[in-house]
């Protein structure tokens, strides 16, 4: 099955190579667009079908061609439509491919803490990749609002990771800690944005949650009455999973006690 897929692939992309390489000439009478196709189909053998013809470092070869292929299509691009933003998608193109190449380089050379290590690369490379967007396109929104969600957005990320990861504790007590964590989520985002926004962004704040009393012009009842009961809801079902964790690991513990 994988050998007729693979005589699919080629020969869908030879008749496509022939057919633009012909249309290319017969209209322009010379090659330019075709260049587009040959590094597009290029990309798209890189991950359909070099990886089943290759028989050592499948993964390495793979990602090389189809890194190559990328950025020769990039360019590709740049030079026929005569653009000024090549630089700037050659900077961002090449800060996402970063990642991939950071995730596999810790994978082959030090699998030693996989988990922790590569979801350090992931959010160096997030905060990498904000500055390089800001710093092609201008503006100030990077330490004033970008680098702050993100910061709150990978806490609850590395929070939620330290427990499922680390923590020796009852699966029920964990997911007490994910739905209080949920919870917590709840207030902190929401008051975050009316911090960074301002006030009358239509956002509730922090203190809003725990004063059922406090009024917002730019909230609506609706909003209000919603978000709260939610963040009640999660914060009862945290309690919940939080007590029956801690009898059914006393019970463990009992158990092994005996």
């Amino acid at each position: 099955m994988v050998r007729g897929w693979q005589i699919f692939f080629l020969a869908g992309y030879s008749i496509a190579l022939l057919t633009c390489f012909i249309c290319n000439l017969a209209v322009s009478h010379r090659l330019d667009w075709f260049f587009i196709v040959l590094f597009s189909l290029g990309l798209a053998f890189s991950v359909t079908s070099l990886p089943v013809l290759l028989k050592r470092e499948k993964i390495a070869i793979s990602m090389g061609s189809g890194s190559l292929a990328l950025l020769l299509l990039l360019l590709t691009c740049g030079l026929y439509t005569g653009g000024e933003w090549l630089w700037m998608g050659f900077s961002i193109v090449a800060v996402c491919l970063v990642l991939p190449w950071g995730i596999y380089a810790l994978w082959r050379f030090y699998r030693k803490h996989l988990l922790p290590l590569g979801l350090v690369i992931l959010t160096l490379w997030t905060y990498g990749l904000l500055a390089v967007i800001c710093l092609v396109t201008g503006g100030h929104w990077l330490l004033s609002l970008a680098y702050p969600i993100v910061t709150l957005c990978y806490a609850f990320v590395w929070a939620v990771f330290a427990v499922a990861y680390w923590a020796p504790i009852h699966p029920c007590l964990k997911a007490a800690a994910y739905v209080a964590l949920a919870a917590l989520a709840i207030p902190l985002g929401t008051g975050l944005a009316e911090l960074l926004v301002g006030p009358g962004s239509g956002s509730m704040t922090f203190s809003s949650y725990f004063n059922w009393n406090e009024k917002l012009e730019a909230v609506s009842p609706e909003q209000m009455v919603g978000n709260r009961l939610l963040f009640v809801s999660l914060l009862a079902v945290a309690v919940v999973l939080l007590a029956t964790g801690l009898v059914l690991a006393w019970r463990r513990r009992g158990r092994k006690n005996r």
